[in-house]
């Protein structure tokens, strides 16, 4: 079986000055990298297992190990509780446990769903007469 590579770490270029959208957009890539772990896990091939894990870990401590000085600190503190969500759901998958990583992509979405909350919402111009 051939695992596909996961999302890049690095984050793209923003048009938007939002403080929440580089938060956004991690998100969203540890949500990507829950999903291809848990597709790859679901093979019965034990190294793909464990190909995928290891990504997984890789591409989450990249993601950890890069701070963005555009994400606000409310967001930044809500961004590490998804973090430590994933390496919870990490460590559990390591253990054996088969609903750790989706524990994990749940979390994440939680929390993204949290910011997505938190964009201020733009009002629409008045029409014209």
């Amino acid at each position: 079986m051939n695992v596909k590579l996961f999302p890049s770490a690095h984050p793209a270029a923003y048009e938007s000055q939002d403080a929440e959208t580089p938060g956004l957009v991690r998100l969203t890539r540890l949500e990507a990298t829950l999903e291809a772990t848990i597709a790859a896990c679901d093979s019965d091939e034990e190294l793909a297992q464990e190909i995928a894990l290891a990504k997984a870990v890789s591409s989450i401590a990249l993601l950890t190990g890069s701070e963005d000085p555009r994400i606000a600190e409310p967001v930044a503190h809500v961004i590490d509780q998804a973090y430590d969500a994933c390496l919870a759901g990490l460590a559990g998958a390591y253990a054996g446990d088969d609903g750790a990583l989706e524990a994990a992509l749940s979390a994440v979405r939680s929390i993204r769903v949290y910011v997505v909350h938190r964009l201020p919402t733009r009002s629409k111009p008045p029409r014209a007469a």
